[in-house]
């Protein structure tokens, strides 16, 4: 007979967020309207204001890491092996219509008791096995077939349909630590549609392919967190919408449980970004816009303002400006201005 598995993939300690969670919490704060002004100060006031920009909002990072271990924290029980009987009288092999005989030991110790049918297991019966485990339920041709519970030795617990001694059709298994999936299997897999949830409160509903979440699905995190999007091999990758417990929203491309590709992150506030993005940071072309409705556009690398960009003032102003690690370095002269902007029509054109 095969057992089953169920991936537990959300946080199981239900962490407070960290302190690093915290700082960046207040890295993303509104920066001052005058950042950008010929009236700077000093270098360590532009740096510091210049990192409220260019900090990608990274809270709860953490929870989706977890997630990502936690998916492989449950690797599938060993089947357990089939069973066949040492010797059947002549009583068992005659029977040509179901009948309850007493218990049989069969040839690898479990002992089963239920009804047979032609010398083979058919019908109701409960079959028990050395190390533990216990199954109960119908059985045809000699394996477990139509609806049945099995109780694992480590006392997790599937209740379900059964095909051919494995999980196939509708079930429930329960994980001994509460994690909990109700959905469709096959093959002793979670294949087809299917709910999760974790004694912390978190929760998936979605696909499922060959025993890992695949396709689209919703899952909640245990903090509040939540993502809808799709899935590939028990990851966050494709597309989706995550949005953090303060009301921040990502939408975009996902690789790896990771912001990656072009995305846009909007803030309570009316903050905005729109661009790429490689590992959870803002890595290529990009905008930011604060409420007020000042903006920079420009290159971004590993989540930092790079090279020439365009700032926009409150007031409407455009200026162009020069960018290194998320600080402003200068503004661009009037002839600067006009060759960056020839090579950039230029570029354009190549493309």
């Amino acid at each position: 007979m095969g057992s089953c598995q169920m991936n537990c993939c959300a946080n199981k300690t239900g962490e407070i967020a960290s302190k690093e969670t915290k700082k960046n919490e207040v890295d993303l704060e509104d920066p001052d309207p005058n950042d950008y002004d010929d009236k700077e100060n000093s270098v360590s006031s532009v740096q510091q204001q210049q990192q409220q920009v260019s900090e990608t909002p990274r809270q709860n990072n953490k929870e989706r890491e977890k997630f990502q271990v936690d998916n492989e924290s449950m690797s599938m029980k060993k089947n357990l092996e089939p069973q066949s009987v040492k010797e059947v009288s002549i009583t068992y092999l005659n029977c040509t219509e179901r009948q309850k005989f007493d218990p049989i030991q069969l040839d690898k110790g479990a002992i089963y008791e239920g009804e047979w049918l032609l010398g083979k297991r058919d019908g109701n019966g409960k079959q028990q096995w050395p190390d533990g485990s216990c199954y109960e339920g119908q059985w045809k041709d000699d394996k477990s077939c139509g609806w049945g519970k099995l109780i694992h030795a480590d006392g997790d617990v599937y209740e379900g349909e059964w095909q051919n001694d494995k999980a196939n059709g509708k079930g429930v298994y329960v994980h001994i630590n509460g994690a909990r999936y109700e959905g469709d299997w096959v093959d002793d897999r979670q294949d087809g549609i299917g709910i999760e949830v974790w004694p912390d409160g978190a929760k998936y509903e979605g696909e499922y392919k060959t025993g890992k979440k695949n396709g689209k699905g919703i899952l909640l995190f245990a903090d509040g967190s939540r993502y809808e999007g799709t899935f590939v091999d028990n990851e966050i990758d494709g597309y989706g919408t995550y949005q953090w417990p303060d009301q921040r929203i990502y939408t975009g491309q996902w690789r790896r449980n990771k912001m990656h590709g072009h995305g846009q992150v909007t803030w309570p506030d009316g903050r905005k970004y729109i661009g790429e993005y490689l590992e959870d940071k803002k890595h290529g072309r990009g905008s930011f816009e604060w409420g007020d409705g000042r903006k920079y556009e420009g290159i971004w690398v590993n989540g930092k303002q790079q090279g020439i960009g365009v700032y926009y003032m409150s007031n409407g102003e455009k200026k162009y400006g020069e960018w290194k690690d998320g600080i402003k370095k200068r503004w661009l002269e009037a002839e600067e201005i006009e060759q960056y902007l020839q090579q950039n029509a230029q570029n354009q054109k190549q493309q």
